[in-house]
């Protein structure tokens, strides 16, 4: 928590550093999946993948591809759920899914400090691409998410295909989201990274600062930065704002109905890791 006047140091430690040069992943550092279940809400968020363990993983000269396949593949949505549980999409938990994908998700949590990724996106409509931090009390942090994008009369838009960098808070059954305009990220690596302080997140792009999102506002409604901040002031707290260490989690989905893929889109598709770091602030 911040105190009187008191901010987060700046010098950091390196924690976390894959560089994803041996090709098999380190099973020290990541799961295949998140622990808890296959799918998030409460196991099942109605994506159209099945997020196998461990087949839809490639290396190539030191890359990292997390892979997606058009392909029928039999599973349950809710791993530790009997098979014949009906979800809320009324279909049995055990399903036929048209759609394998990989991911990674870290075996540690982690608090304040510096997350960065090197990568590239695939590009097509139905592809979802996340970066993302995630704890088990559904607080979460949005590194980048990209999928389809619309024009203004709401109508899907090939053109916008990962030009929208989408940033996300979520906590306290809240969001808060932002998204900027950028160039094509799907034609060559991207640096993306997020520095968590005590009382503010800052998300950049090749260096390039982002976004900036408080944790404390005054009842005007006015950011506040941590020097900013006296003892017994009245203060107004972005629920939103993350209270607990999270998990880094890296996936490729595709989304359902009207957003999900079309004859245009290429099987398979990959998300291309370079590198994942995690720095620690020392104090």
């Amino acid at each position: 928590m911040t105190s009187s006047g008191q901010c987060t140091g700046t010098e950091l430690e390196l924690v976390l550093d894959d560089n994803f040069d041996i090709p098999s992943l380190n099973e020290n550092n990541w799961l295949y999946t998140q622990p808890w279940a296959n799918h998030s809400s409460k196991g099942f968020n109605h994506s159209l993948e099945y997020q196998t363990d461990g087949l839809n993983y490639k290396w190539a000269e030191g890359i990292l591809k997390l892979e997606v396949r058009k392909e029928k593949y039999l599973a349950k949505a809710i791993n530790y759920w009997d098979s014949a549980v009906i979800l809320d999409d009324g279909m049995p938990n055990k399903r036929w899914w048209d759609y394998t994908a990989g991911m990674i998700f870290s075996k540690a949590d982690f608090g304040f400090g510096k997350y960065e990724m090197r990568c590239k996106v695939p590009k097509g409509k139905g592809l979802w691409s996340v970066f993302w931090m995630f704890g088990t009390e559904n607080e979460e942090i949005d590194v980048f998410e990209f999928w389809n994008e619309n024009n203004m009369w709401g109508n899907y838009t090939e053109k916008k295909l990962d030009t929208e960098c989408h940033m996300t808070t979520h906590g306290g059954g809240e969001m808060c989201p932002t998204h900027i305009q950028v160039s094509d990220f799907s034609q060559e690596f991207h640096t993306y990274t997020l520095v968590w302080m005590n009382n503010k997140i800052q998300w950049f792009i090749d260096g390039d600062l982002k976004r900036t999102s408080y944790k404390f506002y005054s009842l005007l409604g006015q950011p506040l930065d941590c020097d900013q901040i006296k003892q017994n002031d009245m203060l107004l707290m972005d629920k939103t704002f993350p209270l607990r260490n999270l998990h880094i989690g890296v996936s490729i989905g595709v989304q359902p109905g009207k957003n999900a893929p079309d004859d245009n889109t290429v099987f398979p598709a990959f998300i291309e890791i370079d590198y994942i770091r995690y720095w620690s602030f020392k104090d």
